[in-house]
């Protein structure tokens, strides 16, 4: 287990194992820089243990979890170093507070030479990562790739795309994207059909829009109330551009 006590600057964590008939209990303090220490007295205490991995993990879990990358990699180097492969979980963790950073992609490629089975999770992390690194192409190319993989497409991984695009004014190549994602047999949630109903106001098209809020309806997926605002905002939007309009030819 582990856990932050309030206001503090380090992290306590406890982890418990056991050899044979012997139960040990041993409390870290995780700071930042902690991870050398640590782990030589993992190396004197726990090597050979029936739960050696387990600690390894969790310690890399943990370190990454109170976002100490540089730590969480350190662990991670040295589980490498052991033959000790990290759980999907831990790599996952580390994988989203890297997403803003250029290591995301070599740290991915590491974990998949360890030989570690990537989820539906894993590939909506690095699309997430791709896209926030503006590697928007990248995003798509590995959207593409990782069709018909076991690790599957996933609707939060459409939406990110999504987003992207309508941000940049793409209206239109944001739909392509959402008529991909029904024919990949994935279906819409609210937040998608938001997406493309923001992007459709911003630019203007609040017939469109109002399309799109009733295939809602139709496909049984019901508008919320961040729909109705995003309508809201639109049509006054429009009418106060329509205003403008009127005193500029006026």
């Amino acid at each position: 287990m582990f856990w932050r006590e309030k206001g503090a600057s380090t992290t306590c964590t406890r982890l418990y194992t056991k050899s044979s008939n012997r139960k040990t209990s041993c409390e870290f303090l995780l700071g930042s820089g902690s991870a050398p220490s640590i782990c030589e007295l993992l190396l004197n205490n726990f090597l050979g243990w029936d739960s050696n991995i387990v600690v390894w993990d969790m310690l890399a879990f943990a370190y990454s979890r109170f976002q100490l990358m540089q730590d969480a990699l350190f662990v991670l180097t040295k589980m490498k170093d052991l033959n000790l492969r990290a759980s999907i979980q831990t790599d996952n963790s580390v994988l989203y507070n890297l997403r803003h950073t250029d290591i995301m992609w070599d740290v991915r490629n590491e974990i998949k030479d360890s030989g570690t089975p990537e989820n539906e999770y894993t590939s909506s992390i690095l699309i997430h990562g791709l896209c926030e690194q503006s590697r928007l192409q990248d995003a798509v190319s590995f959207l593409q790739i990782s069709e018909g993989k076991d690790t599957g497409l996933s609707v939060v991984s459409f939406n990110t795309i999504m987003t992207r695009f309508c941000k940049l004014g793409y209206v239109d190549v944001a739909k392509s994207f959402f008529c991909m994602m029904l024919k990949c047999g994935l279906l819409p949630d609210s937040y998608s059909y938001n997406i493309l109903i923001h992007g459709l106001c911003v630019a203007g098209s609040m017939e469109e829009a109002l399309e799109f809020k009733n295939d809602m309806e139709k496909h049984g997926v019901e508008p919320d109330i961040v729909t109705y605002n995003i309508l809201a905002k639109g049509f006054a939007r429009k009418y106060l551009r329509g205003i403008c309009n009127r005193k500029k030819f006026s």
